[in-house]
Order: C-alpha cells, then structure tokens, then sequence
C-alpha cells in the first residue's frame, strides 16, 4: 500500500483518522499524476530529474527510492513533490524517457 510505505505506524495518526486529508492523497492519486512516456527528444522539455527530488521520509526514516521505474508501481508519495503548488509540474525520471506530470490541483475538472 502506498500510504502504509510513507507513513509507517503514523498512518492512522496522520491520514486514515482524517477524512478529508485521505480524500485528498486519493484525488492527487488518481486524477493529478500521469506518467508520460515521450520518446522523441524534440518533444521533451528541460525539467527537474527525479533524482533531485528528496524523499520524503518524515516517518520512515528508512525509505529508499525505486531503484528502477516502473510506472505501474511507483509510488510518488515517497517523493518530496511539491503537489499543492499552482500550476503543472514536470519530472523526468533519469535515463528513461518517462516523464511524472503532476496537474494542478487549481484546474476544474
């Protein structure tokens, strides 16, 4: 379970007790994070690698980053993104040509 690998024993505490703050991880789960593949390099834009981006292990200290990316498992919470921002964030995930888009939570849907 995705939550369970970024919150440990916390996950009750942090996320399960709260309605709304579960409601919220499902909605950035299920509707503002794409993983786009783009082949053709004229295509790709300049963006942070994934690399760069910390892990977010508040409450497991011990998490480690996928070592390799599969777009059917990875778990984007485990990462330091930053979903509440405005706008639409690109990432690449190195020596691959996969991208994580993450949208807006501003947009209408």
């Amino acid at each position: 379970m995705q939550l369970e690998e970024v919150y440990g024993d916390k996950l009750n505490e942090y996320v399960l007790s709260k309605p709304q703050r579960l409601k919220d991880i499902k909605h950035l789960l299920r509707n503002r994070i794409e993983y786009k593949r783009i082949p053709n390099p004229h295509d790709q834009k300049p963006c942070p690698l994934l690399s760069e981006i910390p892990l977010f292990n508040n409450y497991v200290p011990d998490l480690k980053s996928d070592p390799v990316f599969n777009p059917q498992t990875f778990n984007p919470l485990k990462y330091q993104f930053n979903f509440y921002a405005r706008g639409t964030y690109m990432y690449r995930v190195d020596n691959t040509d996969y991208f994580i888009i993450i949208k807006s939570q501003h947009q209408n849907f």
